[in-house]
């Protein structure tokens, strides 16, 4: 047996944030993801193991025009396959491993060959004190051993900008900026991320019905101060598969309300589509509840290209403890699509209320 899951062996999906790569099939396999991948299973017995030959990596071409794009999604998550099977388990270290990668990329460069630097993208996520009550934002690579400096104002950073160390406060809705520097020169992009502190900020969620495969970050997700891009599977949204979804945001105390607001994603080639209705409720107890604004959202008649449709309603006077969020799912795939009459997803990302 030859293995190659879709999961850790395609090349032609993603590496990075979509934003930031040439149009791709779609999925999101990260270098790093490709060197944790083990090709014999746990479940196999030592003697079933024998028949496992090795892996293979997969560059399907239908959104490939080119040999020097074919280079970009190969190179160099073909090294770390490639280690992957040609080395013992016990011997394989991904941080020995991404300094070696390195070395290799620049002979990818001598040879003229068009490598991913995706590898050195800043990933931006949030965190709580609940002790102190502040938002925290962190920033990582998956090449954890350069600086990475930050700015907050929405410049993009430069060798004179903070250095990330730790875990960094921000006290109020900010637009972060981050980049991983070696001698004081940019390697890959710079990322970006909005932040927004407001009344749900981290405040528990109840779901009526679980999402599924995408969580958008967990427990947190729909509260944790994020909002998705146009990568239906870049980690910021919460998926539903044939689901509606109906979210209850505790916010811990009657609080004054001015705004609610909520995002989906249309993705229809990856059967995701809009909501058919979306309605904002709330509530002083948690048991009696009033609608304060309904949306209904036409269906697509045809393949859309990715979009985010914000839902957004504005109050005067209002307060309340409990705001309930209720979607209402299309359900199945229209009949103009290839899909149809499948299960249709519904991608939600952050209930902000303000």
């Amino acid at each position: 047996a030859v293995m190659t899951p879709g999961s850790h062996c395609y090349f032609d999906h993603y590496q990075g944030k979509q934003e930031f790569e040439p149009l791709a099939i779609g999925g999101y396999t990260p270098l790093s993801k490709v060197y944790s991948y083990e090709p014999i299973p746990d479940s196999l017995t030592p003697e079933e193991a024998k028949h496992i030959l090795g892996a293979q990596g997969n560059v399907w071409t239908e959104y490939i025009p080119t040999p020097e794009h074919a280079q970009y999604m190969t190179l160099p998550r073909m090294a770390a396959l490639a280690e992957v099977v040609w080395s013992p388990k016990e011997s394989r270290d991904w941080d020995d491993f991404a300094t070696r990668v390195e070395r290799q990329m620049k002979r990818y460069q001598s040879a003229g060959y068009n490598y991913a630097k995706s590898a050195y993208l800043v990933s931006i996520s949030t965190a709580v004190d609940s002790i102190k009550r502040r938002m925290s934002v962190s920033l990582s690579t998956e090449m954890s051993h350069y600086e990475i400096r930050y700015t907050l104002d929405g410049k993009d950073p430069s060798t004179s900008s903070r250095r990330y160390v730790k875990p960094v406060p921000v006290k109020k809705t900010s637009t972060v900026k981050a980049g991983a520097f070696r001698s004081g020169k940019l390697l890959g992009k710079v990322s970006e991320q909005k932040v927004y502190l407001h009344k749900a900020l981290f405040k528990p969620v109840e779901l009526k019905y679980p999402y599924e495969r995408y969580d958008g970050g967990g427990e947190h997700a729909l509260t944790n101060g994020l909002r998705g891009s146009m990568s239906f599977n870049g980690g910021g949204w919460q998926g539903f598969h044939q689901n509606d979804f109906e979210a209850l945001v505790d916010l811990g105390a009657r609080t004054k309300l001015s705004k609610l607001t909520t995002s989906f994603l249309e993705n229809t080639g990856s059967w995701i589509f809009f909501p058919m209705l979306v309605e904002y409720l709330i509530s002083e107890d948690g048991v009696g509840f009033v609608s304060v604004g309904k949306f209904d959202i036409p269906t697509s008649t045809a393949h859309q290209p990715p979009n985010i449709k914000e839902v957004l309603q504005t109050l005067k006077n209002i307060n309340a403890r409990y705001v309930q969020v209720k979607v209402k799912n299309i359900g199945l795939v229209p009949d103009w699509h290839i899909a149809k009459g499948e299960k249709a997803w519904l991608f939600i990302d952050e209930i902000i209320v303000e």
